[in-house]
């Protein structure tokens, strides 16, 4: 399957954190206040299962009721959660079932599920009034905890026969439920301090999942707290503590949680009470997101998506040693042409008495060179239509004045080209990756290129690890342009790019996109009006794992870089000791600094042996300028090293003044 990624040099390693940015915990250290029930007890109600949800300034509560030997779904409202309104009677419920009700507030309806009796969906507008919807089929399972979504309803359920497990399950219209076998929270091992799990909340804050559950520890029913980013993986904190001082051995059960501005607050039911308690735990204010987990906020991390506590920089260059990567055009060169007027497709002139109109004859694309217009009152003018003098609205010539004139304008002929280097090597699979390369100036005007995937080709000798891209083949056939990758260098052309006769200016960024990684380099020039020419740049070499920068045997292919006087018009001739009757040649070459001869017949290289069928150049390859020779020692018995001139044959090991190594292949 074919991937689209815009991925700029992609560097760095993506280490997945454990939570997303935003994610934080709650405490586990919980006050249990005020140190009396809140609710029941009075001889005529006990609270059971509960549930507890704020509504503006309001909190609202439904609850199970035993009475008069029936069980009912009680409602109260109160202005504090703390004391609470008369009772009203909600529901009634079969005498052998509990009355456990989940109440869910959504799009300021509410609904409310009862033990999931295939009768007891219902939905209110008031949370007193109640409309029964009859759901077709009964669930295996009890609902514990409830929460809107946009498609419906979610809810983490225990199944019939199965009390290790809370699944996870989803509904539409609140009677048919999936649950997903694959998606649960499982109790502990033999031993452990939720061995046994009972009832449960969960409520979503702080980018992730949070859920309240009851355990057994040492036979006391107690709570835990678990979180997980997407409700089905889990990962468990412990038990809360702060109950048992109040409580000491009252089991605990029925847990209500919502989170009150700074505070968590829980209703809950104690157990041989028949009353509803509250406890509370102050939460700390919302950390700042550290994606890679390492401590420092990703404002101020260096490198936020791989950790580092010690934010090390040795090239101070703000990006952290861990993820520093290297990104370099060391050579901008961008030329710029003006819009082109080719001719005048029509023109119309008016004087007081006329509008004269003008259209090429019917086998023409253009106005002839002049135009005579004549209204037959004021005479015949002369106007030049060939675009060899200005035409414009406006323009007057005697008695007639121009109001409309259309030109055939010819694309823009620029030519973009940028040289550099990148590390780490490339992260993408040129046969199913789309590769971006882009020019910004930073003031609105984009040049984007896009080399889609599978248009790569491999060029040279596998060692090489070059890939190209030639707009020749037709992928962009109104732009001439060629992408070039070798190990860890790149190469841009591209040559009339209509549109971007506005791309020069103080500062360019240029990007090369690839996956969700990024890479991209500023760099600063003086524009000259419209042109700008061999923007050269120290070399940045971020090479890792390429070619060595010595030579240490013998040179089997170079790049060259001339780096002399200008030289217009040049023809370059070079001749190398082991295939001496074979000689190279460069024709019409305008050689300025900053020039790289390289041809196909070469393997993109200035010259290589091995497209000559031998090992190696030789000692000493000649290297002819209109004639004029210069030698160059190849055998690296005298340093031959990359991004340094070129060593001179005589005298042996001085600098050439024409010609820089950029790379090489050593025997």
């Amino acid at each position: 399957m074919k991937r689209s990624v815009k991925v700029v040099v992609a560097l760095g390693v993506l280490v997945v954190p454990m939570y997303e940015a935003g994610a934080q915990t709650f405490p586990l250290d919980w006050v249990v206040d005020p140190e009396h029930a809140v609710l029941g007890g009075d001889g005529k109600n006990a609270v059971m299962g509960l549930t507890v949800l704020k509504d503006g300034d309001v909190y609202r509560m439904w609850h199970g009721n035993w009475f008069s030997g029936r069980e009912e779904v009680m409602y109260n409202w109160s202005e504090d959660g703390i004391v609470w309104q008369e009772y009203s009677v909600v529901r009634y419920v079969p005498h052998n079932r509990d009355a456990d009700p989940e109440v869910v507030l959504k799009d300021g309806r509410y609904h409310l599920w009862v033990d999931f009796n295939p009768a007891d969906y219902a939905t209110s507008d008031d949370a007193e009034e109640w409309f029964e919807f009859q759901c077709s089929k009964h669930p295996d399972f009890d609902t514990h905890a409830t929460l809107p979504t946009e498609a419906g309803f979610e809810a983490w359920v225990r199944r019939a026969g199965d009390p290790r497990h809370f699944y996870h399950a989803t509904t539409e219209d609140g009677c048919e439920w999936i649950v997903d076998d694959n998606c649960f929270l499982e109790a502990g091992n033999p031993g452990e301090f939720d061995e046994y799990i009972g009832t449960l909340d969960v409520i979503r804050a702080n980018n992730m999942y949070h859920m309240w559950y009851v355990c057994y520890p040492e036979g006391v029913n107690r709570f835990a707290y678990a979180t997980s980013l997407d409700g089905c993986q889990w990962e468990k904190h412990g038990l809360l503590t702060g109950f048992d001082g109040v409580l000491k051995d009252k089991p605990v059960t029925y847990p209500s949680v919502l989170l009150d501005e700074n505070k968590l607050r829980m209703w809950f039911h104690v157990g041989g009470t028949r009353e509803a308690w509250h406890a509370s735990v102050t939460v700390p204010p919302p950390q700042p997101p550290d994606t890679d987990g390492d401590g420092v906020p990703d404002d101020d991390d260096n490198c936020s998506v791989t950790p580092n506590a010690d934010q090390a920089d040795s090239d101070g260059d703000g990006f952290g040693d861990v993820c520093d990567s290297c990104f370099g055009a060391n050579k901008l060169e961008v030329e710029m042409k003006e819009p082109h007027c080719r001719g005048i497709t029509f023109l119309e002139v008016e004087s007081e008495w006329a509008v004269l109109q003008f259209s090429p004859e019917p086998d023409k694309d253009k106005l002839p060179a002049k135009t005579v217009v004549d209204d037959g009152i004021n005479g015949p003018v002369e106007i030049h239509t060939s675009c060899s003098r200005p035409l414009d609205v406006g323009d007057v010539y005697g008695a007639y004045t121009v109001t409309v004139v259309d030109k055939t304008i010819d694309e823009e002929h620029n030519k973009i080209k940028v040289e550099g280097s990148f590390t780490p090597a490339l992260p993408l699979d040129l046969a199913v990756d789309d590769v971006t390369y882009t020019v910004d100036n930073g003031n609105g005007h984009v040049f984007e290129f896009v080399m889609p995937a599978g248009s790569f080709e491999q060029k040279g000798r596998p060692e090489d690890e070059k890939f190209e891209f030639d707009s020749g083949h037709g992928s962009v056939p109104e732009i001439k342009a060629k992408f070039e990758l070798r190990r860890c260098k790149f190469r841009f052309e591209a040559k009339k790019v209509a549109g971007t006769n506005r791309i020069v200016g103080t500062n360019l960024t240029v990007r090369l996109e690839a996956g969700d990684n990024a890479a991209f380099d500023e760099v600063e020039m003086e524009p000259h009006g419209h042109h700008l020419k061999n923007v050269k740049r120290p070399k940045l070499d971020c090479c890792e794992g390429g070619p060595p920068e010595v030579c240490a045997t013998k040179v089997q292919a170079m790049l060259l870089e001339y780096v002399g006087p200008n030289i217009p018009g040049a023809t370059v001739e070079i001749v190398a000791d082991k295939f001496h009757d074979t000689t190279v040649i460069y024709l019409n070459v305008d050689l300025v600094s900053g020039t790289e001869l390289f041809a196909d017949a070469e393997n993109d290289w200035t010259i290589d042996a091995t497209a000559h069928e031998k090992e190696e150049l030789g000692a000493k390859t000649r290297i002819f300028i209109n004639g004029v020779e210069e030698v160059l020692h190849t055998s690296c018995s005298t340093p031959f090293v990359i991004d340094e001139p070129a060593p001179l044959d005589n005298p042996k090991g001085d600098p050439s003044p024409n010609w820089l190594v950029v790379d090489f292949v050593q025997k």
